[in-house]
């Protein structure tokens, strides 16, 4: 079998910048905070409708010391324009400003209206800052709200639901799996990333990949609860693996956000194999650790 490396540790990755463009970030990502917090106000409301009012309370509780300055108020940025996509969110103004100021302030900026339409540079820390930390305080609030057996059931569901209706109208990328693995083989040679991982077909439709470092979990260095952290960091990758074909199934044991040294991933097609049982410790910290 062939595994390859791609990526190179860099102790300074955090501190790498990049460009984003903010106003795409708000309205249309996946990863964006006030489309997350949407959809999970309006599972609540459907799900637990008389803890509705409780959970936004406690999430602008959480919020309210957090934020520094009203970057919102002072900078003139219109909520109405920006947060048009928003739904449930509209109905709870102080908490959409309460994120849209602890966003701002996550990723760096004392903006104007200017810059909500155009590419900004952010560091890698804060752009993740500015999308898990959100995550983390909506679990964490549905936590003191529900019980956290009851708040991490509707987490999972809320993930998966989100995703799945993004995902809805997606389109195949990839065929196979081994066209994924022959897609990373080909880019291996130039790639700059600052994650370090090593892949490799495992059997016929069967594509693993190990992360040997997590920045995102680096990220939450200063954030305790770990189950949290999984939840926000790593369980969306259920549903978003079907960005390349929706009949690819994840099957994942060791993560880093729990505590392993590594994650261990497999992309299974079951057009191939049904047979998703997730290879042992031993493979992954043997034979798919190449020098």
């Amino acid at each position: 079998m062939e595994y390859i490396r791609t990526g190179k540790l860099n102790p300074d990755a955090l501190d790498s910048e990049f460009e984003i463009q903010l106003l795409e970030n708000i309205v249309t990502s996946g990863r964006s905070p006030f489309r997350l917090l949407n959809f999970l106000l309006g599972l609540v409301e459907d799900q637990y409708p008389k803890h509705l009012t409780d959970f936004v309370d406690r999430l602008n509780a959480k919020y309210e010391p957090l934020v520094e300055k009203d970057i919102v108020s002072e900078q003139k940025i219109s909520l109405e324009g920006v947060l048009f996509h928003s739904g449930l969110l509209e109905k709870y103004p102080e908490l959409a400003q309460n994120l849209m100021n602890y966003y701002l302030q996550s990723l760096g900026l004392s903006t104007d209206k200017g810059e909500m339409d155009r590419l900004i540079k952010v560091k890698n820390r804060n752009y993740f800052h500015s999308f898990l930390h959100p995550r983390y305080y909506n679990l964490s609030t549905l936590i003191e709200v529900l019980g956290r057996e009851e708040a991490i059931r509707l987490y999972k569901r809320h993930i998966t639901l989100f995703y799945m209706d993004d995902l809805a109208d997606q389109e195949d990328s990839i065929q196979t799996t081994e066209a994924m693995f022959e897609r990373v083989a080909a880019r291996a040679p130039s790639t700059t990333s600052e994650w370090v991982m090593v892949a490799g077909m495992v059997g016929p439709g069967k594509y693993a990949f190990k992360n040997e470092n997590c920045l995102w979990v680096d990220a939450l260095e200063d954030l305790p609860d770990a189950e949290i952290k999984y939840y926000i960091c790593c369980y969306g990758d259920y549903t978003t693996i079907k960005i390349n074909n929706k009949h690819f199934i994840l099957t994942m044991e060791h993560t880093i956000a729990q505590g392993d040294d590594y994650c261990s991933r497999v992309i299974h097609d079951p057009r191939v194999d049904w047979d998703l049982r997730h290879p042992p410790k031993e493979f992954w910290e043997g034979e798919m650790n190449p020098p």
